[in-house]
C-alpha cells in the first residue's frame, strides 16, 4: 500500500518542482562558431549555486534563449532548451 500510495505522488509531480530560475546570465560567442550561454542558479534544497550551459550552432536560438531568461523565465536542467514562464502564485501588491 505504501509503494502504491508513493508512486502516486512521485506520479504526480509537477515538472514545474524541477525548475530553476537563473541568478545570472552569459552570453559567449565561440572560436568554433557557435555560441554558448551560460546560467548560474541556485538549487534551494541544496543551499548550493550551480553553473549550467547550453551550446548552440544558431545565433537567433541562442539569443532567444538568453533573453527568455534575462527576462524570468524557468528552466530545466535536465533539458535546458525547455524555458517556460510561470506565473506567480499571489499577485503582488503595489505599495
Amino acid at each position: 500500500m505504501k509503494a502504491l500510495y508513493l508512486t502516486m505522488i512521485l506520479g504526480l509531480w509537477s515538472a514545474s518542482a524541477e525548475a530553476y530560475t537563473a541568478n545570472k546570465v552569459a552570453f559567449e560567442f565561440l572560436q568554433n562558431g557557435q555560441y554558448r550561454v551560460t546560467v548560474n542558479y541556485t538549487v534551494p534544497e541544496l543551499k548550493e549555486f550551480r553553473e549550467s550551459y547550453v551550446i548552440f550552432s544558431k545565433k537567433k536560438e541562442a539569443e532567444a534563449f538568453y533573453w527568455k531568461l534575462v527576462r524570468g523565465a524557468d528552466f530545466y536542467p535536465d533539458d535546458p532548451k525547455l524555458v517556460r514562464f510561470i506565473p506567480p502564485k499571489t499577485k503582488p501588491t503595489p505599495w
